[in-house]
């Protein structure tokens, strides 16, 4: 019956023939048939006299070290039987209503059968299971009998301390953003936005204590201004990040308290990244400079606990058996990864952390902590693979940044380029990108480039383009991370060179709507986020989710890539929409690529570990558009089931879209 176990036992030497396999390859013992035919005499409980019988008929074949090795074994099983037996079957057989494996040669089935916390076997009917059941000790968990299983959901981007630092912020996102306590509305417009930083720093009883706001987007909010902030507060240092997380925009007692003078202020920064009248600082100006003096009140333990905490929750509620932090030191470490490792240790490097969480280094700021080219590349590849239980270093990936925020149109483009007319910034310096690039090529690693523009997507692939003129590698594990504009041509090139890409949906839902009127113009919206057309030209296509840029949510991702639907209801560009098969495709399988781990994770076959999103709707029964409403039930990581406490989570209340006016 569903939600019940059942145990089925065979003989206690079961493992009688793998014993004497073992001892004959060592050299030492028996053939593996004389402990099976010895296994019909002793089928259940062994005895005294039993155990005798065996070791008289095994004495005349063993010699030495390899009848004390057998008796001692065999002696252990007998005496122990109830502490073996405490230890559970060898085998779990899970059945459910439906598996969808990712595996396109077996793409559905009915069991899996986990060992260990590897698949073992998959199959339609129980009889498909007969070679591995037969004569071994399983039991069935009948918990998903009504339920989906597909892989567990891999996020190949996302960034848990980033999230932890912002998602215990005062919310004035364009959108709404359902918490484990609750869901925040979203406000747009620039007077409900400065509405919401009001009522933040009414809400604050200490005068002195920092008002911290997240969801700041020019597009949805307009421009905001240091005047602005301390219209709201002269006397409370209030601090307003961007939506994207790249951008701080500071009242006059904030730039007091952090000491940020002009003198300073143009002494260490990029002079196209910050706006001092206005209090504005973007990209490195925000990481290298805002963001380290604000590192007491944004570092704190308590808080960054109290953030990893959160994360931890609503990706366990999205289905999410695997995450990735591409560029581990850009945030707090100053380039030290380890560092940035033991900050996130104490919530999510534990045994009951229901997801596990890679970690790879960003080049510039590495660079920048260790000093020279050398002790980077030594550092870096001393890192260790696995440095705890929950969290591990993913050897030979590294991440580039080009140009600036999507979100907070900063992205470099080709002409016609912004319709005001403005520009975009670069982040990582030219002179370190065109030098450092050929370094890990020339080392084989995986590299991974934010790139958001289209004209900084073509100078990205032109870049490829010379690294591979210069030394070819067949499998270049060359990533597009978000890659949100791209001409065709840029496309076509990048498929020709073996790029893949990384793809983030969400700010075509958040901000489709503004981008459209007043960013871009309707057309280059409509050839926006290309990812379709991507996939038609062979490149590998996957879903992340940015947070804390998005929720982390890879059923929504896949939503919005195939509905492709903003916050109004339009939708925009649905010659690109991914089918569901390939939007589902993009949040297992395709995510592992990117990382390097499709032989791991990511589809549902033997020999990959048991990682399952559970879920109690049939996403290619609800299809594109009902995506958002798929309800997740639980996860198993590596054969460990873990429900959810509560269903507060990634499943949205089921809704008709409103249309575009």
């Amino acid at each position: 019956m569903t939600g019940e176990s059942t145990r089925r036992k065979t003989g206690l030497f079961a493992q009688a023939p793998a014993i004497g396999r073992r001892f004959q390859r060592e050299g030492r013992g028996p053939r593996a048939r004389t402990l099976a035919e010895s296994q019909e005499s002793l089928n259940g409980r062994p005895t005294l006299e039993s155990m005798k019988r065996l070791l008289s008929r095994l004495r005349l074949r063993l010699r030495g070290p390899a009848l004390v090795a057998l008796g001692f074994t065999l002696a252990l099983q007998g005496l122990d039987l109830d502490a073996r037996a405490e230890q559970g079957p060898s085998l779990t057989v899970f059945p459910a209503k439906k598996i969808l494996t990712m595996d396109p040669r077996y793409p559905e089935a009915r069991f899996v059968v986990v060992r260990k916390g590897m698949i073992v076997a998959i199959g339609r009917k129980e009889s498909d299971l007969a070679p591995w059941l037969s004569g071994t000790d399983h039991e069935f968990d009948r918990r998903f009998e009504d339920r989906i299983l597909l892989p567990g959901f891999v996020d190949p981007h996302i960034h848990p301390l980033l999230a932890a630092v912002f998602l215990p912020h005062f919310f004035a996102t364009p959108d709404d953003w359902t918490f484990p306590s609750g869901t925040v509305s979203g406000v747009v417009g620039r007077a409900a936005f400065l509405d919401r930083v009001r009522q933040g720093n009414d809400q604050l009883e200490d005068p002195s204590e920092w008002l911290l706001v997240f969801g700041w987007a020019r597009a949805a909010h307009g421009t905001i201004t240091r005047s602005d902030l301390d219209a709201i507060s002269r006397t409370r240092p209030i601090a307003v990040s961007s939506r994207s997380t790249h951008s701080m925009i500071l009242n006059s007692k904030a730039m007091a308290e952090l000491e940020l003078t002009p003198e300073r202020v143009a002494k260490h920064s990029i002079p196209e990244q910050v706006d001092y009248e206005n209090g504005f600082f973007t990209e490195l100006a925000n990481f290298q400079m805002v963001v380290p003096r604000l590192a007491p009140i944004l570092f704190a333990p308590e808080r960054i606990a109290r953030g990893l905490r959160m994360f931890r929750d609503m990706a366990h509620a999205a289905g999410i058996t695997t995450v990735c932090e591409p560029g581990t030191g850009l945030v707090a470490g100053g380039g030290d990864a380890k560092k940035e490792f033991r900050m996130m240790a104490p919530v999510l490097d534990r045994e009951d952390t229901p997801f596990r969480t890679y970690l790879f280094p960003a080049a510039y700021p590495s660079l920048q902590h260790y000093g020279d080219r050398q002790r980077m590349l030594d550092a870096i590849a001393a890192l260790p693979e696995s440095d705890g239980r929950r969290i591990h270093f993913l050897p030979k990936h590294i991440k580039f940044l080009y140009d600036g925020s999507y979100v907070d149109q900063l992205g470099i483009y080709d002409p016609p380029g912004y319709i005001d007319g403005h520009e975009g910034v670069r982040i990582d310096p030219p002179d370190v990108f065109s030098s450092l690039l050929p370094v890990f090529w020339r080392a084989g690693f995986s590299i991974h480039v934010h790139v958001q523009g289209d004209g900084g997507a073509r100078r990205t692939v032109e870049a490829l383009a010379a690294l591979q003129e210069e030394k070819p590698r067949f499998d270049p594990r060359f990533i597009l991370e978000h890659l949100p504009q791209a001409s065709q041509e840029t496309l076509e090139k990048a498929s020709r060179l073996g790029a893949s890409v990384s793809a983030l949906m969400y700010p075509l839902y958040s901000m489709g709507d503004p981008f459209a009127e007043r960013v871009l113009g309707n057309d280059r919206m409509e050839m926006a986020f290309p990812y379709r057309e991507s996939s038609r030209l062979g490149m590998h296509v996957a879903l992340h989710s940015d947070t804390p840029v998005a929720p982390p949510n890879p059923l929504r991702n896949a939503w919005i890539a195939t509905s492709r639907r903003t916050r109004s209801g339009r939708v925009i560009g649905k010659r690109q929409s991914l089918t569901v098969h390939d939007a589902l495709r993009a949040i297992t399988i395709e995510a592992a690529y990117m990382l390097g781990l499709e032989n791991e994770i990511g589809s549902i076959r033997p020999g990959k570990k048991a990682d399952f999103a559970v879920l109690e709707d049939d996403p290619q029964v609800l299809g594109g558009e009902d995506l958002e409403h798929v309800r997740v039930w639980g996860t198993v990581l590596e054969g460990r089931v873990q429900p959810l406490a509560g269903r507060v989570g990634p499943a949205s209340p089921r809704r008709s879209h409103p249309p575009h006016r």
